[in-house]
């Protein structure tokens, strides 16, 4: 397993710090990132493996006995898939991974290959919907999430980003934009990921999440951040519109 915090403990320990300090009623922010302010903890992984009790900052009590079975990784239909969408030809990139998908156990590879060809396939976004929350609750589990730990898998990044916006197509606003920001928390991590349209993009859709989450703060910081960074950016504007003005917002 490569297992983020032993990789690069400095990134590690200020990001402790920064999330430790006092955020919003309900959520808690550093730059481009809001979490849930239970969130205390970030098992932050740079594979597709659970993460083990050796893996953590503060194992548990009582060691964990939960193990996870190994699902078949079906590396060679996962990269013919991958060559697919590369290419293009979304229905065949889907079509090589369909047969494995009703199976009880299905590898995260597996799943994200066939959620992002059905994420370009038209009228095929209510299934990538489906692959993608089965995707997340997979990771979440082998990540340790719970009410106080974010995990946070580095190299399914491009499947918190466009789960997130599936979830803003059915108003799971609060949902978004928590995977909006385990996405920015990707980027955050490796610079070389940072793209200025996936970057903007993000930023601006939070802007949006908390407008629909009655979130003034936030929407403000995050209509700002976009501003900041892309002044050109005319999305965010009608959401900062509609704001009140800084002077009367009740600390």
């Amino acid at each position: 397993m490569s297992f983020f915090k032993n990789q690069c403990p400095a990134i590690a320990l200020l990001l402790l710090l920064l999330f430790s300090k006092p955020g919003y009623a309900q959520w808690k922010t550093a730059g481009d990132c809001a979490f849930p302010a239970g969130k205390h903890y970030f098992n932050v992984v740079a594979d597709e493996k659970p993460v083990t009790d050796a893996d953590l900052d503060h194992p548990p009590k009582t060691p964990s006995k939960a193990k996870f079975p190994v699902p078949p990784p079906h590396a060679a239909a996962v990269a013919q898939a991958e060559q697919d969408y590369d290419a293009g030809r979304f229905a065949e990139a889907a079509a090589h991974l369909k047969p494995f998908i009703s199976q009880q156990l299905v590898a995260p590879q597996v799943l994200n290959q066939y959620a992002r060809a059905l994420y370009r396939l038209p009228g095929g976004k209510p299934q990538s919907y489906a692959a993608y929350q089965r995707l997340i609750v997979l990771l979440d589990a082998y990540g340790r999430e719970d009410a106080a730990t974010c995990a946070i898998y580095l190299t399914f990044r491009e499947s918190y980003y466009k789960l997130a916006t599936l979830q803003m197509d059915n108003a799971k606003w609060r949902s978004a934009a928590y995977n909006f920001s385990r996405f920015l928390y990707t980027l955050n991590t490796v610079a070389a990921w940072k793209t200025n349209d996936i970057y903007e993009s993000a930023l601006q859709y939070q802007t949006e999440c908390f407008a629909e989450l009655g979130d003034v703060k936030l929407c403000r910081h995050y209509g700002q951040r976009t501003l900041k960074f892309f002044p050109h950016n005319q999305y965010v504007l009608s959401y900062l519109a509609r704001l009140p003005t800084a002077s009367t917002v009740k600390p």
